[in-house]
C-alpha cells in the first residue's frame, strides 16, 4: 500500500515505522482490533505500522508479485511480528477467506483495477467489511462501481503531499439504490473544503471529456458532459469561497 508515496512512506528507526500523510488518512480509518487485509501490500510498510501501534489483532498483507514480498518477509522479520502478519501471493481478494477479516485496504492502483479486484469478490457484499480505497487515478471508476452496486462512501478525503493529490475512500455495502446521477461518479462523499486544486483537475479532466463529444458529434454526449461539467465547476467555486 505504499506505492505512489511522494517520500518514502516509511523507515525504520530503532525498529519502529514512521509513515506519511497519505498512510496516516488509511490508519485513521482502521477500526481497532479489527482483522485488516493489505492488498498490494508491496513491503507491508502498512501492516507493520499497524502491528506496532496496535491498531489491529492481526494483518494479512497480500500482493501480487513474488519480489515485494521478498523484501515485506525481511520488513516483516526485522520488525519481530512473524505470528501476526500473515503474506499471502495471489491477486487482488482471492487469497482471503471471507471469515477472516474485517477492514480491507486497497491502496496505490488505479480506480478501475480496484473496482475490478472488488468485482470478483462478491462476500464484500455485507455490512460486516469496512473498504479503505486509495486509487492513484480514475477515482471516478471507483465511485460508479460503488455507487451503483449497493455500496455507501460513508467518507473520502484528498490528501495534498508535495504535488501529489491522493484520494481516500471508507465504504461499506449497505445494499443502498443505485446512483444514476453520472456527476455523483466525480463528487462522491467529498467535503466541503476539498482543495481547489483537486477540482480543478477534475474540471481539466471534463473539459477534455467534452472536447471529444464535440469532435465525435455526439450531441447527447456533449450534452451530458456539459452538465456535469457545470455541476463539478460550481463545487469548485464553492471550494475557493472556503
Amino acid at each position: 500500500s505504499e506505492k505512489g508515496g511522494h517520500l518514502p512512506a516509511f523507515f525504520v528507526e530503532r525498529m519502529r515505522c514512521v509513515i506519511d500523510k497519505r498512510l496516516e488518512a488509511i490508519v485513521s480509518r482502521v477500526r481497532r482490533g479489527c482483522r485488516l487485509a493489505d492488498i498490494g501490500t508491496d513491503h507491508a510498510y502498512l501492516p507493520i505500522y499497524l502491528m506496532q501501534h496496535g491498531i489491529c489483532e492481526r494483518v494479512i498483507a497480500a500482493d501480487i508479485n513474488e519480489s515485494p514480498l521478498a523484501v515485506a518477509t525481511q520488513n516483516i522479520n526485522k520488525a519481530n511480528l512473524q505470528d501476526k502478519i500473515a503474506l499471502r501471493l495471489g491477486s487482488g481478494l482471492s487469497v482471503l477467506a471471507s471469515d477472516e477479516v474485517d477492514d480491507i485496504v486497497i491502496a496505490g492502483m488505479g480506480g478501475e483495477l480496484i473496482a475490478n479486484l472488488l468485482a470478483e469478490a462478491p462476500f464484500i457484499r455485507s455490512s460486516r467489511y469496512r473498504l479503505i480505497l486509495q486509487p492513484m487515478s480514475r477515482p471516478e471508476k471507483l465511485r460508479e462501481f460503488l455507487l451503483t452496486g449497493g455500496f455507501t462512501i460513508e467518507n473520502e478525503e484528498i490528501i495534498c503531499q508535495g504535488e501529489k493529490l491522493y484520494n481516500i475512500m471508507q465504504a461499506t455495502f449497505v445494499n443502498a439504490p443505485a446512483v444514476t446521477d453520472l456527476a455523483q461518479f466525480y463528487i462522491g462523499n467529498l467535503p466541503a473544503d476539498t482543495p481547489t486544486v483537486y477540482w480543478d483537475r477534475v474540471c481539466k479532466h471534463l473539459e477534455q471529456c467534452l472536447q471529444g463529444a464535440v469532435l465525435r458529434g455526439n450531441t447527447a454526449e456533449r450534452q451530458d458532459w456539459e452538465r456535469i461539467l457545470e455541476v463539478i465547476e460550481s463545487r469548485r467555486e464553492r471550494s475557493c469561497g472556503q
